[in-house]
C-alpha cells in the first residue's frame, strides 16, 4: 500500500497495467527525472509489483527489459474499518511475482 501511495509509483503501476515498456519509455512517457525514476521502477520490480515481461532488441542491438504490473486490475476498499483488496492476476503472472506468493504465504 505504501508503495502506490507515492504518486509518481503509482502513474508508473497505472502506465504497465496490462502493456509492457522498458525502464527508458517509462521515464519519457511519464516525464520522470533519470535517478529518481529509475529508483521508483527499481524498488516497484525488487518488491514484486512489477515483472518483466519479456526483452527486445533497440536500435543500438542490444537487448532492453520491459516490464508490466503483476496483475490486470487491482481494487482496493475500506468497509466498515476493513480494508479489501481483490487482485486480478493472470496465471502467467502468479508465478514470477513476489507479491503474489507472499500473498499465498497468509492462506
Amino acid at each position: 500500500m505504501k508503495k502506490l501511495g507515492d504518486l509518481e509509483s503509482r502513474e508508473i503501476f497505472e502506465l504497465l497495467m496490462g502493456k509492457s515498456h522498458s525502464n527508458s519509455e517509462i521515464l519519457k512517457l511519464l516525464h520522470l527525472s533519470t535517478t529518481s525514476g529509475y529508483r521508483k521502477i527499481n524498488n516497484l520490480i525488487h518488491d514484486g509489483f512489477l515483472i518483466k515481461s519479456k526483452s527486445k532488441i533497440v536500435e543500438s542491438r542490444r537487448s532492453v527489459d520491459l516490464y508490466v504490473t503483476f496483475c490486470n486490475k487491482l481494487f482496493i476498499e475500506l468497509q466498515h474499518k476493513k480494508l479489501i483488496i481483490k487482485v486480478i492476476v493472470p496465471k502467467k503472472y502468479m508465478e514470477s511475482s513476489s507479491v503474489f506468493k507472499s500473498l499465498l504465504s497468509f492462506t
